[in-house]
Parts: C-alpha cells; sequence; structure tokens
C-alpha cells in the first residue's frame, strides 16, 4: 500500500555535474538507458554517479543483469547506492505504471529502506521522487536543487563584497550627431 502525499514537494539536491551527466547519458543513447548513484549521508547529495552497468535496452525498458545488482548489494554498496536514474528518450517524462517504473521502484524496495528515483528525456525535462520502504511506505515528489561547489557561505561573501565595491555608474552614449567631434572609442562602433 503506498501513501502518496499530494500537493507537497519536497527538494533533493545534486551536483550540476551529476545532473549534467545524467542528460548526456539520456541525449547519448536513441533508447532508454538507467543507472545508479549514491547520495552522502552526512549532506544528503546526489553526488556521484556509478559507472554504467550493462544492460539490454529497448525503446521503453532497460534490463540491468540481475548478478550484477547481487554483487552491488553483496558488496555493501547498496546502502549508499539510493539514486535509481533512467531516461525515456524521446517520450515524456512520467511514472509507468504496472511492471515499468513503478514496479521497479518497488522491487528495488525489497532492498533499499529508502530510494530516489529521477527519470529525464531527450528535452532535458525531469521528473523525481523519493520512496520510503521502511518502517512504512511514502512517496514524495522531489523538486532537484543544484548544490554548487562552493559553500553557501562563500557565496554570501561573494554577493556582500560585489554589492560593497561594485557600483553602477550612468555612461553617455554620444548621439549619431556627435560622433564625428567625440574622440573615444564610441565613434568606432557607432559608425
Amino acid at each position: 500500500m503506498s501513501n502518496k502525499i499530494e500537493n507537497e514537494i519536497v527538494s533533493a539536491l545534486i551536483t550540476p555535474k551529476v545532473h549534467s551527466k545524467i542528460m548526456e547519458y539520456a541525449q547519448a543513447s536513441n533508447i532508454e538507458i538507467s543507472g545508479f548513484g549514491s547520495v552522502n549521508p552526512q549532506t544528503g547529495v546526489i553526488y556521484r554517479l556509478l559507472p554504467l552497468f550493462y544492460q539490454k535496452a529497448h525503446s521503453t525498458e532497460t534490463v540491468i543483469d540481475s548478478d550484477i545488482l547481487r554483487q552491488l548489494t553483496e558488496s555493501g554498496q547498496s546502502v549508499s547506492t539510493n539514486v535509481w536514474w533512467h531516461s525515456h528518450g524521446n517520450f515524456p517524462c512520467f511514472w509507468s505504471g504496472g511492471s515499468g517504473d513503478e514496479g521497479t521502484i518497488e522491487e528495488m524496495g525489497r532492498t533499499y529502506p529508502w530510494l530516489i528515483s529521477i527519470v529525464v528525456n531527450k528535452k532535458r525535462e525531469y521528473k523525481a521522487r523519493f520512496d520510503l520502504f521502511k518502517p512504512y511506505r511514502l512517496t514524495h515528489e522531489l523538486k532537484l536543487l543544484f548544490k554548487w561547489e562552493i559553500p553557501f557561505k562563500e557565496i554570501e561573501a561573494i554577493r556582500q563584497e560585489v554589492k560593497d565595491k561594485v557600483k553602477e555608474v550612468a555612461v553617455y552614449i554620444p548621439k549619431k550627431e556627435d560622433t564625428k567631434t567625440y574622440k573615444g572609442l564610441h565613434s568606432t562602433w557607432m559608425g
């Protein structure tokens, strides 16, 4: 049984590099493609993608070798691999029902206590969601926010420094008829 929370959007942080890589994988494939990533447990940021696994795919599905998934689980990496991403090629971003996306998410819930799922397409659109499987079942729509490499305090300091040191001034642009007597650079580009 799934408890979907309507009208409530939760945010997830993702590095621009990871977001770009997912989008480029989607661009490079003419069929569906899927992979996995990791969330940093201390910061909650989606910060890396695992190498692409061998998979069989067509226009509406990808199948990753179950031996690879079993090895991932047995190695303990599945604990930090709580991101599943996939593309829908040229189709819209949505959660396909039945044994499609919804079935895959439920299947992954047997291994993971929670999961972030991302679906993208060639238009660079996306949908994302958070699924909690244990101790109870819950689904949230997610908005992906970029986690920039520069700390927020530095961003604030940069903004303050610009505010303190950069003053906007009015610029005099001579009229066309004044350019014949004006001896500045403007006469070059104003004709």
